[in-house]
């Protein structure tokens, strides 16, 4: 009798294909001299409205130490601000500049070329599926 043939684990392949797309997103965004964390923070800025460092840190999930450094040179990039909130005098909410928005456009262009071409290999009804599976899997496993 043959022996069973050991299935990779799902979180292995779920790594490399992040990888790869995390790679081919990089490379699409480098001319415009932005990094992941900096483009996750202004995500992050853009979705969430004014937050808090913290708030952003959270959202991202990457650490407020390398938050604050990131922010630091998107701001010395003119594509955000530090403003004092004026509830809590020892919080900066961070708003993104015109000139952030006039970039993220670019990224959403630029990631959604990047989406096209990874997932050309798939069916119309393929791509839908792998969408509400991520879908379902971050709604799941969001802290």
């Amino acid at each position: 009798m043959a022996e069973p043939v050991e299935q990779e684990l799902l979180t292995a392949q779920i790594n490399r294909v992040s990888a790869a797309i995390g790679a081919a997103a990089t490379a699409k965004v480098a001319p415009l001299g932005l990094d992941d964390r900096m483009i996750a923070v202004l995500l992050a800025a853009k979705a969430l409205g004014t937050p808090s460092q913290k708030e952003i840190a959270d959202h991202t999930r990457i650490d407020r130490t390398t938050i604050s450094k990131t922010i630091d040179r998107l701001e010395a990039r003119g594509l955000v601000n530090r403003r004092i909130d004026p509830r809590h005098r020892r919080r900066h909410r961070i708003e993104l500049t015109a000139k952030a928005t006039r970039t993220l456009s670019r990224v959403n262009e630029l990631f959604t070329e990047c989406d096209a071409e990874f997932v050309e290999a798939l069916s119309e009804t393929e791509r839908r599926h792998l969408e509400h599976i991520l879908r379902k899997l971050e709604t799941r496993h969001r802290d």
